[in-house]
């Protein structure tokens, strides 16, 4: 646990542009579902890990959220 907490550390936030996502979720094709705060969405990065990108309501920024075996869920924030 406390190599993974170091791993995360080290970790730098990335930030997207309303291009990359449209591009990562195919033009925002697939809804996954909705809540209070916005859609969520189905996407994938170029690199083939598959993506969540929760676009929140106006005024807000998208967050992708994307799971892999070393991380199990990152959160990446970007403004649109």
């Amino acid at each position: 646990m406390e190599n993974y907490l170091q791993e995360m550390a080290r970790d730098k936030p990335v930030r997207f542009t309303a291009q990359q996502l449209f591009y990562f979720t195919n033009n925002y094709s697939t809804r996954l579902g909705s809540g209070a705060f916005g859609a969520v969405y189905k996407g994938q990065f170029p690199n083939g890990v598959r993506i969540a990108v929760k676009q929140k309501k106006p005024r807000s920024s998208s967050k992708v959220i994307y799971h892999s075996e070393k991380k199990p869920c990152i959160s990446l924030s970007g403004n649109l």
